[in-house]
């Protein structure tokens, strides 16, 4: 079947909550988790809605008939869910460091790979699960990171890693866009880290925000006070996207659908709830599989 597939890449400007509807625990409205991993995500439909509601009606093509219309056809464009790729996670050492794990790093090549992307992904293994892998230090990065560092309330060892530099420029270029974060691209080359993936996956459940919300009655006294779970800024995400040839009468071939949707998908998008609050707004870069391949030789070539 002919299809043009790619990515988009998602940056979080703003705490960003896509809920789950339901409570756990002591957090009234948790952010939605991967069952099998408890990593934060965004559903793929959620996405799909939000990109549809800042699109003109000529794009039903795309996005699929809409509700109470008299036709009946689907979308031409699938979106996966969006995958967590690197969490910012605060520490002593640095504001905060961009933190990711071999687990999501494969899962990215073999998503990368789904798509046709012939590429590498560096996947650096951390020895045990008190070691932390840094990139080693270079003319934009003076100082290094050196002996241990502090992430939230760990203490990991650093053990520098070429790979993790390569890692940090590919991983940033497919999120991040010159354009408009050239001093984030440029700052992950001394902050991103690799972690174990049983590291991570504590970060990722504790490393979140929790803020406390009240309704108060006229009289000022606490009517409803509630707790929500928030993905921090700076946060990254990739979704995967594939289009294929609309489901209409309308001559519209994979390479077309592919390029309406890139056309209307804005540099900045407000995902989830809270947007009175100003929650949930990201900022998008949406790549093919030939752009992709351009990220990581650029990267590899600045390695």
């Amino acid at each position: 079947m002919n299809r043009r597939c790619g990515i988009i890449g998602i940056c979080t400007e703003t705490p960003l909550h896509a809920g789950t509807g339901q409570n756990v625990g002591a957090i009234d409205l948790p952010v939605q988790r991967e069952r099998h991993t408890g990593l934060p995500m965004i559903v793929g439909s959620s996405l799909k809605g939000c990109l549809r509601s800042v699109a003109p009606d000529d794009t039903d093509v795309v996005f699929g008939a809409r509700l109470g219309s008299e036709k009946h056809f689907a979308g031409a464009v699938s979106f996966t869910d969006c995958r967590l790729l690197a969490l910012p996670v605060r520490s002593l050492q640095r504001l905060f460091l961009w933190v990711t794990c071999p687990q999501v790093l494969q899962r990215l090549q073999r998503d990368l790979h789904l798509i046709g992307a012939d590429v590498s992904v560096p996947v650096p293994q951390p020895k045990s699960d008190n070691t932390l892998l840094a990139p080693q230090a270079g003319p934009k990065e003076k100082s290094g990171l050196k002996g241990e560092v502090v992430l939230e309330d760990l203490i990991l060892k650093v053990q520098e890693s070429k790979d993790v530099a390569r890692l940090a420029t590919t991983i940033a270029g497919l999120v991040l866009d010159n354009a408009t974060h050239k001093t984030h691209l440029e700052r992950a080359e001394g902050h991103t880290v690799v972690v174990t993936d049983r590291i991570f996956g504590y970060l990722a459940r504790f490393g979140t925000q929790v803020v406390a919300r009240n309704q108060l009655t006229p009289q000022k006294t606490s009517n409803n006070l509630w707790y929500t779970e928030l993905v921090p800024p700076d946060t990254w995400f990739y979704s995967v996207v594939m289009a294929g040839a609309g489901h209409t009468e309308e001559d519209m071939d994979a390479d077309t659908v592919f390029d309406t949707l890139r056309k209307h998908v804005r540099p900045y998008l407000q995902i989830g709830g809270g947007e009175t609050v100003g929650l949930g707004w990201c900022a998008l870069r949406m790549l093919s599989t030939d752009e992709i391949v351009k990220v990581f030789e650029s990267g590899t070539e600045g390695a």
